[in-house]
């Protein structure tokens, strides 16, 4: 490690001169274990200094990506520089409990035909929907009586979250391919693609009930929902994470 005082009098420090190539190293997020940061710390003439462009690679730690500049002034002129590179981390599961919305619809079935008589009650429960209007395709033809229930449930979810490094022009071009795949199937689970819709209660319909019965959903980890949310944030810099949520437990509305 070099020193500032072990600097020859002629030299002006109009590049940088590296004193600790790994000044720290640290977990960035304790929620992702190997979310690790190196710290490489250099001095520099203030005049001469220019911070470097986010998403710069480490020197030697390749997989690393600067993500933060910050400098102090350590007097004679002279920027104390510390640059922290963040790691891609690998694809991560963590486990939240969101709110959904559920809609219980019930339906009432006649037959005419010279008097009226009462055929079957029809009670259906979807979740991840808001309303009885959200569900595209619905048919209410056929009911003469309708009653609908709606509000939100605690589920369970499992959280899989994928990291990945964009490109700086891309950052600042708007061209930034992260996949987003959408699927109308009520079936999209696992790695397959996002399923933006509700979905049912795999009982549904059930016949000559009330709309106050129960209904279970029940999911595990090795059968999961389809996916009730995603989202995409900045992690670190250039560093972006993608979370998708899938319900791992059983939810009864």
């Amino acid at each position: 490690m070099a020193r500032t005082d072990d600097m020859p009098s002629n030299s002006p420090l109009t590049g940088r001169v590296l004193l600790d190539s790994e000044s720290n190293f640290f977990i960035k997020d304790v929620n992702f274990p190997e979310s690790y940061v190196v710290v490489e710390k250099s001095v520099q003439n203030k005049d001469a200094y220019t911070p470097q462009a986010i998403g710069t690679e480490h020197p030697t730690r390749t997989t690393y990506f600067l993500y933060e500049e910050s400098v102090s002034d350590i007097g004679n002129g002279i920027f104390e520089i510390d640059s922290k590179y963040a790691v891609v981390p690998p694809t991560s599961y963590t486990f939240e409990v969101i709110q959904l919305p559920y809609v219980k619809f019930w339906g009432l079935a006649v037959i005419g035909g010279g008097g009226i008589s009462i055929g079957t009650s029809y009670l259906s429960t979807f979740l991840n929907v808001q309303s009885t209007a959200d569900l595209h395709n619905f048919s209410a033809e056929g009911f003469t009586d309708t009653k609908e229930k709606s509000g939100t449930i605690n589920a369970a979810c499992r959280v899989k979250t994928v990291f990945t490094s964009i490109d700086l022009v891309n950052r600042k071009d708007g061209n930034i391919d992260l996949s987003f795949p959408v699927s109308t199937s009520p079936e999209s689970v696992g790695d397959g693609a996002y399923n933006c819709g509700y979905f049912g209660n795999s009982a549904n319909p059930v016949t000559n009930v009330s709309i106050d019965t129960e209904q279970t959903f029940t999911f595990t980890a090795a059968n999961p929902s389809p996916k009730v949310q995603i989202s995409s944030s900045v992690y670190a810099g250039n560093i972006f994470m993608q979370k998708t949520y899938e319900i791992i437990g059983t939810v009864k509305v």
